[in-house]
This record gives C-alpha cells, structure tokens and sequence, in this order.
C-alpha cells in the first residue's frame, strides 16, 4: 500500500533486495542459493543474471571459511559498496542470521540502495529479522516498502504498510537528519585503531592511496572502512570502495588505481601472491598500520586541536564512548579550519560561467532546451588557485595541501563548494565562522607570539602522544 505524498521523493526508498542461503552439497562443501530476489526495476538476459550472482558473492565473502566452520554467529551485519555504470554509488546493506529453517545454515539478508541511509537500512534489516518469512512476510513488505513514498525533509517518517493503512502491521521508518553523520556508530574504529590510527587512516583516504583493511570478520572491516569514509566529510570517496572483498576478485587490489578494499585474514595468502603497489595496509585486529609513510599526515596545529578534542570525547558521562556526532564535528570543523579561506582563491567570473553552465545542464537534463557547454564548461585550474591558495597556507600545512592537487575528492568538492550545492551548506557554514575565529585570533600578531609557554608545551605533547601512538601502530607482523 503507498499513496503518493507532495514533497516526497520520486526515488524508491531502495533499488532491490535479496535472500541468500547456504546450502551443503553431497560432498558437504558449502555454496550460495539465491531464495529470493525483489528487483522490481531490473530487466533480464545473461548481464542481469551475472550482477545478481556478484550480489550473492558479497553475502558471502567469507564462503571458503565458512566451509569449516561448525558454528555461526546468531546475527551478523555488514555493509559494502558498489560503483554503478553512470559512476554513481550503490550500497548493500546486509545482516546474516539463523533461523530454526535454515538447518543450522545463516541466511543473509541483504539491501540494495543509493541511500547511505545506515540507521533506516539497520531498521528495515531489524523488521525483516523478527518478522522472517520469505513467502507471509519479507515479499510483501518489500514490495510496500519499495513503494513507499520517501519525504524529502531529513528527519521525517517512510510509512510502511504491507497490508493497508488499516492493516496489523505498519512500520515507520525514520530518515537521516540533515547533518546526521552517515555511519551509526565510531565506537569499532577508535577502539581498534586509536586516535592516532584513526587520524592516518583519514589522511591516507584524503591522499586517495590505495587502502587495503584486513580483519579476521566481514563486520570488522565493514565498521571501520566506513567510519573512516564518513570521516572525510565534506569530502566523499570516489573510487573502488568494497569494504568485503570476496575471494574470487581478490585481482582487484592489483588495479592501478585508488581504492579502499577489505580483505578477509583467510585470504592474507591470497593476497601475498597478487602483484601490489604502494598500498597503506591496516590490520584491524592488531591495530598495526604500513605503507603510509609517504601519506602526508594530518597537517599541524589543527591535528593537535583535533587529537585533543577526540581525548576529551574518551570518556563521556553519558552515551555512546564515542559519539558519532561528536566525532563528526570535530573532524568537521578541522577541515572547516583547514579550508577556511579557500574562497578567496576563487575566480568569481569563473565561478559565474560555471554556475550558467551548470544551470542549462540542468534545464537540458529536464527537457526545458538547456544546452549543455561544449567541452564541459570551466576547468579547475580558471576556476581555483591552487599555487596561491597552499602559498598562502601555514608552512606546516602546505605538504598537506598540494598533495589534495589532482585528487578526484578535491575536485569533485570544489566544483560542488563553488555550485553553492545544498549539501555542503552546514560545512560552509563552519568555514565562515572559522574564518571570523582565525581573523580574530590574528589581530593579536603571529600565532607564534601569541602563543604563551604552556600553550607551545601542550602543542608538544599533542604531537609527541601523536607519534608515539603512530609509532606503536607501525608494522603488520608478517608481511601480507
């Protein structure tokens, strides 16, 4: 049951879903059986049938362990992530569990959409779980819940009634607020990582390295490649990002590209016989870091404020041990700090002849007889200052800063923070006011100056507890 609602969005809440079971063959070995497929929008042929068997591979990356396995967990979650044929994202929410059916077997429910809506899909998976019943349950609530109009105001409620308004059962299913954080929760990868960790992994997404996660568990990896990737905000991860690598794509992580994968322990010595080049390896299980050594960290002083603000959020009175909010301020606000004056390195005339064109591609996307410019509009280099904008930066900053030069995040930001574009407006508005505080600041002299004795002590010991943690962290163990 759905009726259509003004100010919804016309996108369904979610593109497919599948049901994936396990089932033993005459040898006893394991393999995946696809028991139920919703894709209401998918056609058919030989092309479809080959992406629905590589969603099967993502429930199960883990299928060759498994094998030995005489026990599984009673629920287990995990997410990855998908790059689309037009570049877009598509995110695969999914929660393995064990039902008295399935022969001791887990099954794997699992979530396809553009939402990287983590707290609804959590929801959805949560409904699906309690209520498990292919044919009496899960067909007809994804069938209401995929016609379910989805409101555009962050915050507000998806009604889900698989049997009518008046039915027995109608769900409510709460969108992200505006400036939500796009992950639930921050508590796995501090814990596992640490702050200092936690800071290398996000300066080596900024530098877009490629990013190898190894963990003993699917979910392990899962928490912390996309905390970290939530971290990045305002920026966004463009490239290969597969937080669950099965097996038989392992040849992946020899693309000569950036990326962020997750490889399972199992598969290390897979992973050792495939040609690759300087990786930044993260072994989550033992917090241990290598290959980053070229990664420029975190630029100083606003990597002290930032490690300070994360020690103060260890230990708080109430809630979450790391609250994923917090965290996202904080890290916002660093980048906010970093970025401040960023607008003044813009051309304006650039940036208007961006806007018109961006404006008729627009119209030309809706049939109103816009026309797109020809060669694509305004280059980086018209329209933004790189040389002057790191010229201009703190000395210690600007090894930071060049690096960004050429990185696709950067790029795609840029254009967007010229665009004025509507996602960007709270971190726009952080940059203002930290510009108002670094102006302020700077009415007093140099930071130098301004500085007193015990100010310059606790910046010391911000950046030696930052390197001694970075230094516990270094090395794998055995090399993968």
């Amino acid at each position: 049951f759905s009726t259509v609602m003004a100010g919804s969005d016309s996108a369904p809440l979610f593109k497919e879903c599948l049901v994936v079971g396990l089932q033993r063959n005459s040898d006893s070995t394991l393999r995946t059986q696809l028991l139920h497929h919703f894709a209401p929008e998918a056609g058919s042929g030989p092309g479809e049938e080959k992406r629905a068997q590589a969603y099967v591979q993502f429930c199960f990356p883990n299928l060759e362990e498994m094998q030995h396995a005489t026990a599984f967990p009673a629920s287990e979650s995990f997410t990855y992530t998908l790059t689309e044929d037009d570049g877009s994202r598509l995110f695969g929410f999914c929660r393995r569990i064990l039902h008295p059916g399935s022969g001791g077997l887990p099954v794997c429910l699992c979530v396809l959409s553009k939402r990287q809506w983590f707290s609804l899909f959590a929801h959805v998976l949560d409904i699906m779980q309690l209520n498990y019943d292919i044919d009496a349950f899960v067909a007809p609530f994804l069938k209401a819940a995929h016609a379910a109009p989805v409101p555009l105001l962050p915050g507000a409620t998806v009604v889900v009634a698989p049997w009518g308004p008046d039915g027995q059962q109608v769900f409510r299913l709460t969108t992200p607020e505006a400036q939500a954080p796009r992950v639930t929760s921050m508590d796995f990868l501090f814990e596992r990582l640490g702050i200092a960790g936690a800071l290398r992994l996000v300066a080596a997404l900024c530098h877009e390295s490629r990013v190898i996660i190894l963990a003993r568990q699917s979910s392990s990896i899962s928490q912390v490649a996309h905390a970290a990737s939530a971290l990045l905000a305002p920026f966004q991860w463009q490239h290969v990002f597969i937080p669950v690598l099965p097996a038989a794509m392992i040849d992946y992580v020899a693309a000569p590209m950036p990326f962020v994968v997750g490889v399972l322990e199992s598969h290390r010595e897979l992973l050792a016989s495939q040609p690759m080049d300087s990786c930044v390896f993260v072994d989550v299980d033992k917090g241990r870091f290598r290959g980053d050594d070229t990664v420029p960290q975190l630029p100083r002083p606003y990597r002290d404020a930032l490690y300070r603000r994360l020690e103060a959020l260890k230990h708080p009175r109430n809630g979450p041990r790391w609250d994923a909010r917090s965290v996202s301020t904080a890290f916002s606000d660093f980048f906010a700090e970093l970025l401040h004056d960023y607008r003044e390195h813009l051309n304006p005339n650039a940036v208007m002849s961006l806007r018109a064109s961006h404006a008729e591609a627009e119209r030309a996307r809706r049939g109103e007889g816009g026309r797109p410019p020809p060669g694509g509009g305004v280059s980086l280099d018209a329209l933004f200052d790189h040389a002057a904008f790191v010229s201009s930066q703190p000395s210690s900053c600007r090894a930071f800063l060049e690096a960004l030069r050429g990185a696709q995040l950067w790029e795609v930001w840029l254009v967007d923070a010229a665009l004025d574009s509507e996602y960007l407006q709270p971190f726009q508005t952080r940059v203002l006011e930290a510009s108002a505080r670094l102006a302020e600041a700077s009415l007093g002299g140099s930071e130098a100056s301004r500085a007193s004795p015990s100010t310059r002590a606790r910046d010391t010991l911000t950046s030696l507890k930052f390197m001694a943690a970075s230094h516990a962290h270094n090395g794998l163990g055995r090399s993968p």
